[in-house]
This record gives structure tokens, sequence and C-alpha cells, in this order.
């Protein structure tokens, strides 16, 4: 069904807060290994900063944790790194993507961590 003589595009949306370091970059060497040249992969990071935390965001946490399935919050840089060799092509917060109105994500959705939602696109 996919003629690996066109390039692809790849959705990889709201996956690497769930999966460790090492995956994220195998999967990102897998795909970019797999793709034809010319091919773009999707994909959306939530950034929080690392100093901060509070006893809520801390709960909402916890509740991943205790399904097996821990939620890890990197930072945009470390998400970037890991995706290598992909090259981010459009990359900006998700209010700025989707050209969103100023003010539609409040500091109350930042959950006092200063929680940020990025988009990119990356390109082969």
């Amino acid at each position: 069904m996919i003629d690996l003589n066109e390039k692809v595009a790849i959705g990889f949306n709201g996956i690497n807060v769930f999966l460790p370091t090492e995956e994220i970059q195998s999967i990102a060497q897998t795909l970019y290994d797999w793709s034809p040249p010319g091919s773009k992969i999707f994909l959306n990071y939530e950034t929080k900063n690392p100093e901060k935390m509070t006893p809520q965001f801390e709960q909402f946490l916890g509740m991943f944790a205790a399904t097996g399935s821990p939620m890890h919050m990197y930072s945009l840089e470390q998400n970037l790194e890991w995706m290598k060799p992909w090259k981010p092509e459009k990359l900006a917060p998700v209010v700025d993507f989707l050209g969103l109105p100023e003010g539609y994500i409040t500091e109350e959705d930042r959950e006092g961590v200063e929680l940020e939602f990025y988009a990119a696109v990356m390109a082969k």
C-alpha cells in the first residue's frame, strides 16, 4: 500500500511523553531509515519548566505512573535532539502553529509549571 519510491507523511502525535529517551531515538532513526527522501514527520511536544512542580501536577504525573505508563516531561531541546537525524522545518508553540488568538492558552492552562505545547514538521 505504501510505495517507498514516493515520500511519506508520518504522524507522531502525543507519543513522546510516554516513551523513554532510548525508544524515542530508536523510533526516530527507524522511521528516518525506512522513509524515502523528502518525507515529513509531524509531531507535538509538551514541555514544562523542569524547576517547577505543583502538588496538583505531581498528582497528575502520579496517576500515569500508577498505570505503568509514566509521563515524561522533556525540554524542547531534548525532544529535538532525540528526533535527529530529522530536521525541523517548521517549529512553533501550538498556538502560533495553528494561528490561534493570543491568550487562547492561559496561565491556568499552564498548570503553574509553565506547560508549553509545541508542534513541529520535520523533514528527511
